[in-house]
């Protein structure tokens, strides 16, 4: 990708412990959520544990290499015992903007189906966790378009 396809998207303070449980909790509602999805029968892709797996798939096949970096310095950090990280940059492809916001949308659906109950022992993200995840995809999107980091 050349310069121009890249963009910088800063995290300011970003709080390590938080952020591990916030993907601890994605891990634990992305296995459920693939058990069901491997149980809904074909032809029914609308269903949102499929669309949810597909789309970690994409996030993991399109954008993953661009975090694999900064992931590793959030996982220092946090086994350093860091409360907080200070700055951490993310150099990602511009097309990342408009699919954070599609992933929000997704994530909300998401904690709604959690709320329901019906299939999941999986809850619903906790309001801190659902506040970083709000913040750290806004921020992708925010950046993308031109603002300031928050």
């Amino acid at each position: 990708m050349t310069d121009d396809e890249l963009a910088d998207v800063t995290l300011l303070d970003t709080p390590v412990e938080l952020r591990a449980r916030s993907q601890q909790h994605s891990d634990e509602l992305l296995r459920e959520m693939t058990l069901i999805a491997l149980q809904i029968r074909e032809g029914d892709g609308n269903a949102l544990p499929v669309r949810l797996t597909e789309l970690v798939t994409e996030v993991q096949l399109t954008y993953g290499r661009f975090s694999a970096q900064t992931d590793v310095e959030l996982d220092n950090a946090a086994a350093r015992g860091d409360k907080v990280a200070p700055t951490i940059v993310y150099r990602v492809p511009r097309t990342v903007g408009p699919f954070a916001r599609h992933l929000i949308e997704v994530l909300e659906e998401t904690d709604e189906f959690c709320r329901e109950g019906s299939y999941l022992l999986a809850l619903a993200a906790p309001p801190d966790i659902r506040a970083f995840r709000l913040w750290a995809l806004t921020e992708f999107e925010r950046q993308i378009a031109g603002e300031a980091p928050m």
